[in-house]
């Protein structure tokens, strides 16, 4: 459904961007991604929901690909609460986020939006296709929830790291401790390391 509504929206501005004369860019990025959930949880990052990621060297981060090769991500849930974003990206978060409340997509008066509305009610009385469109929003969880998983393994990864240049080889059940973690929990023994004396103290609840 978003590459349809983008779809209608390049459709939307065609004869605009010709008599505007303007020159769309040749190099596109790898890749902008839409999240339905919170990837970035701390404080400090509750008021940012666009982010854009640049490939750099691990040795000479000085050194980076083009912008042809960014990473983009909008945080849906957190673009909606803070809404500022452009007119029309904002529509089609709002689309995201609420298309389901027909008291709120009442005021969506962007076309592209409306298009893919009138659409979802075309769909929505094909009853093989609501089923495809279910295994597609089950295959977005599972998605999301990889994700998490793959940034808490990250995470415990770079705690055991730390632990073994801070107190050498780890028993086995450091190993078991970290796989049952939250990353709250990881966060703040990560913070342990510096001041703690024994392994022990690492994983002490304060």
């Amino acid at each position: 459904m978003f590459f349809y509504i983008k779809n209608n929206e390049k459709q939307h501005q065609k004869t605009h961007d010709i008599a505007q004369q303007t020159t769309l860019p040749t190099r596109l990025p790898i890749s902008s991604r839409p999240l339905d959930f919170d990837l970035f949880q701390q404080p400090e990052q509750q008021n940012l929901a666009l982010w854009c990621f640049e490939m750099r060297d691990s040795v000479l981060p000085e050194v980076k690909l083009g912008d042809e090769l960014q990473l983009n991500i909008i945080e849906l849930r957190k673009a909606d609460r803070l809404q500022v974003c452009s007119e029309s990206l904002q529509a089609l978060i709002t689309f995201f986020e609420h298309w389901q409340e027909e008291h709120i997509m009442a005021n969506i008066d962007y076309e592209p939006v409306q298009q893919a509305m009138e659409k979802l009610k075309q769909l929505s009385a094909d009853e093989e296709t609501r089923h495809m469109a279910f295994v597609r929003e089950k295959a977005l969880r599972d998605e999301a929830s990889l994700i998490n998983d793959a940034v808490k393994r990250g995470e415990a990864n770079i705690l055991t790291l730390l632990l073994n240049q801070r107190f050498g080889e780890l028993p086995s059940w450091v190993s078991q401790k970290l796989s049952n973690a939250t990353s709250q929990q990881i966060e703040r023994w990560s913070g342990n390391v510096l001041n703690a004396d024994s392994l022990e103290q690492v994983f002490e609840s304060h």
